[in-house]
């Protein structure tokens, strides 16, 4: 490391450049986020509003807008995919390492830190998590990987030069000065070598390293990852991440990071390059003016409505002399009757006094209201249909629901940039697996179906063989995570769980239609069932699964191996007869030539009756293999197909071709039988 003295100046010099970078960024992202949460009222058309007695209204439409997007991103959660690419590397060891990432997750509970990193970059443009080691208990020589949420994504400076892989970052926190010396009691700060003033003066505002938190003076601490770029042997370049908490003035600690990328994830919405600089947007940005206009007219028609004059009553003159007082207090009470005079003042009759009604000018409003409502809809992109409302009475589901999925593409930039943030997450954790579990273990791993199961993992990398692997009679094989190279990609689609409910549904279609497949699938339909008691009654449908199955899920032959089986029986069978035909076709040549004798009726008779047994036996297993080629065409039509249907036919048309030859030649046999028979007589 050069000088503490120099890596304070760059470090310093390196936040600022990040701070000045993104001040505009940052101020319009922090408006978007209180615009979001409802403050929607500049401050001074508030105040004025409020001096003059106005009404100031905020209907808040955003949320649904915002929720829409974040709801549809839960429903189609991205997964990490890990696939095997050369040096050793296999498709076993690729879902072990992915299920160790997906061991990761659940420990981590990773679903609630992309939720609020992918909220923070709808609302706002941007949103960060991190990813952390740390020992597993506190007594324990191993350690685990953390995905750690970023509660605040203000917090996060990372270097502005690189947006895809960058070189440094900082993840800062402000302590009270009273907390920074009891934490840190070897800073400068603490030792008296150094005052407030000095941690002013070293930053301007956007990047002090010396603020207030309530009043109270604070120091600014900052977590700063950065990346050493060296060449090793053969002219290659390593890459190696250094990590230190610093405060302006002290290095307060420092280590190196086991990987090689910056572990700090953050994703964006909207970004663009606009004259050089960086445009960072969310989807609340452009729907502020119009929902300030629907504010506004809100508020407006309240107020036509709410201080428009009261209707005056029109009486005749000396008409309502006595009760002026219950006429003044009409506009405002409700009042159970109003008495008056039939005669004006000069005695004439007069009519019963009457209100003139006002109408406050209000359908304009009305008209602008919903323009403002229209203009949230397309600067959001999002219109009743996405939220699942029809268009007519009569539409249909389906419809609607076609709709709705039309509409998904104006927002999927955001859903689409969350799965590139997952994906950076795998790659990072994929870079530090090796680095970090580093000695033999039985490793918990979550399969895709969310159902934990223990495995034998070793790091060749150190130095460890299979055998180092503590003994266990559960684990039946070991991986070495060491060994091979792989890359990360990234599925989007529907939860595991909404799976298993589709996949129920589609199994229950089939059932209905072939019942018999029951009996082969019970198992796995009641297992995708979510109800008590559904992996009891699955396992126990399982005992009572035909052998060939049972074979099949303890390691034994497939069904297609199967039927290969027992057509290699039926050929060794035809092979037999045809041998045994040849045998009973020289016996008769014989006894065309009158070399007969009882030895040779006895043989004629034995090879009838074993030629009898043997076509029973191939007519017993023709039938058998035709239940079996039924039963699996009907079950492994879906995965196999019209190309595996058309082989199924062509096997029993064979089979067909085979026994009419067979019976085609017994009635020959028997007719020239009957011919030697009437010969020999």
């Amino acid at each position: 490391m050069p000088d503490k003295e120099e890596f304070l100046a760059l470090a310093r010099d390196r936040f600022k450049l990040a701070a000045q970078a993104e001040s505009k960024t940052r101020r319009e992202a922090l408006d978007d986020l209180e615009f979001s949460i409802g403050n929607q009222w500049p401050q001074n058309i508030a105040a004025q509003r409020q001096l003059d007695g106005k009404p100031c209204l905020t209907m808040n439409r955003l949320p649904q807008f915002v929720r829409q997007v974040t709801n549809e991103q839960r429903q189609q959660r991205p997964s990490i995919q890990i696939n095997p690419i050369g040096d050793g590397a296999d498709v076993d060891t690729a879902e072990i390492i992915e299920g160790i990432i997906r061991h990761i997750e659940t420990n981590s509970d990773a679903e609630e830190t992309y939720d609020i990193g992918f909220d923070y970059m709808v609302r706002i443009g941007f949103g960060c998590w991190r990813i952390i080691t740390d020992w597993i208990a506190p007594e324990s020589e191993d350690q685990e990987i953390y995905i750690v949420p970023i509660d605040n994504p203000f917090t996060v400076y990372l270097d502005p030069t690189s947006k895809r892989d960058p070189s440094w970052g900082f993840i800062v926190e402000d302590l009270l000065a009273s907390e920074f010396k009891s934490q840190f009691p070897k800073s400068k700060l603490a030792l008296g070598n150094a005052s407030l003033t000095d941690y002013e003066t070293i930053g301007d505002q956007p990047a002090s390293w010396a603020t207030t938190i309530n009043g109270e003076p604070s120091i600014r601490i900052a977590e700063y990852f950065w990346v050493e770029k060296s060449k090793g042997d053969k002219g290659r370049q390593t890459r190696q991440v250094h990590w230190a908490k610093i405060s302006g003035l002290d290095t307060l600690d420092e280590r190196d990071w086991p990987g090689k990328y910056v572990p700090i994830v953050k994703i964006y919405g909207d970004d663009l390059v606009v004259n050089g600089e960086r445009h960072i947007a969310g989807l609340v940005r452009h729907a502020k003016d119009p929902q300030r206009a629907y504010n506004y007219w809100v508020s407006a028609a309240t107020e036509k409505i709410a201080l428009a004059p009261k209707a005056p009553w029109l009486v005749a003159e000396g008409q309502v002399e006595g009760y002026e007082k219950f006429y003044e207090q009409s506009n405002y009470r409700n009042l159970a009757y109003l008495t008056y005079k039939q005669v004006d003042t000069g005695g004439k009759p007069a009519p019963p006094p009457q209100r003139q009604v006002i109408e406050p000018a209000i359908q304009g409003m009305t008209e602008l209201l919903q323009i403002s409502a229209q203009d949230m809809m397309q600067t959001t992109g999002i219109y009743p249909n996405n939220l699942g409302q029809k268009q007519t009475s009569n539409e249909s589901g389906k419809a609607v629901l076609a709709r709705q999925r039309e509409g998904e593409v104006n927002t999927l930039n955001y859903s689409d940039n969350h799965a590139r943030g997952i994906k950076q997450t795998g790659k990072i954790i994929l870079d530090l697996i090796p680095k970090v579990y580093t000695s033999a273990r039985i490793q918990r791993i979550i399969k895709p179906d969310r159902t934990p199961q223990m495995v034998g993992i070793f790091n060749s990398q150190s130095g460890e063989t299979e055998t180092d692997i503590p003994p266990d009679p559960d684990i039946k094989k070991v991986y070495d995570i060491g060994t091979g190279r792989y890359d990360v990609a990234v599925s989007v689609g529907p939860s595991y769980q909404s799976k298993r409910q589709e996949a129920v549904a589609s199994q229950m279609a089939l059932i209905q239609a072939f019942p018999q497949v029951f009996t082969i699938i019970g198992d796995q339909v009641v297992r995708n069932m979510d109800w008590p008691g559904a992996e009891e009654i699955a396992d126990r449908l399982k005992k009572m699964l035909p052998p060939q199955l049972l074979a099949e899920e303890e390691g034994g032959q497939t069904p297609e191996q199967q039927l290969a089986q027992a057509q290699a029986q039926l050929n060794q069978m035809g092979q037999l007869m045809q041998s045994q035909q040849g045998e009973l076709q020289k016996l008769q040549l014989e006894k065309a030539g009158k070399v007969i004798d009882n030895e040779y009726e006895l043989k004629v008779q034995t090879l009838q009756n074993d030629m009898k047994v043997l076509i029973a036996l191939i007519q017993a297993k023709t039938q058998e293999t035709q239940q079996e080629q039924e039963m699996y065409k009907q079950f492994w039509i879906e995965n196999h197909g019209a190309a595996h249907e058309i082989a199924m036919q062509a096997h029993q048309q064979e089979h067909e071709q085979q026994m009419g030859q067979m019976q085609a030649q017994q009635q020959q046999l028997a007719m020239q039988n009957q011919g030697n028979n009437g010969a020999g007589q």
